[in-house]
């Protein structure tokens, strides 16, 4: 196991699944138009499909292993991620699984320092963590 071969070997795999994991997930915003995201996951599954394309990519090597596409949002944008996994689900009859869940996140506040002066580098930053609920939807590839 100590064979440095092994070890590249084993950090180009990590690399690899890395990138098709981050090729795979989506971030919803509350201001990301429905329709826009919609297009844009309905394109990369179609890559995905077994019909004969132009995406040969998307079906072999480490694209194989993929076996899902995943949409995530917190606070505001979840509503839009359940209407993307629900549309998926009942007009593509695509199997998706939603997680529902709650994750810390950190603020940094920008509070005025105690002298009375505008000077900006008097400005301390404080920072504040907080808990945003968030959900993420799994769409399955339809792969046999």
């Amino acid at each position: 196991m100590s064979d440095p071969s092994f070890m590249k070997i084993d950090a180009a795999n990590s690399r690899l699944l890395l990138r098709t994991e981050s090729e795979t997930t989506f971030f919803i915003k509350s201001s990301t138009p429905f329709v826009a995201a919609l297009k844009r996951i309905d394109r990369l599954l179609e890559k995905f499909d077994k019909l004969p394309t132009n995406y040969k990519q998307y079906q072999q090597g480490e694209y194989k292993k993929v076996k899902h596409l995943t949409v995530k949002a917190l606070g505001a944008a979840m509503e839009k991620v359940v209407s993307v996994g629900l549309h998926f689900r009942e007009h593509s009859g695509y199997q998706v699984d939603f997680i529902s869940g709650t994750v810390n996140v950190v603020d940094q506040v920008k509070t005025k320092g105690s002298h009375q002066s505008r000077d900006d580098s008097d400005d301390e930053i404080e920072l504040r963590g907080r808990n945003v609920s968030y959900i993420e939807a799994k769409i399955w590839l339809k792969r046999k």
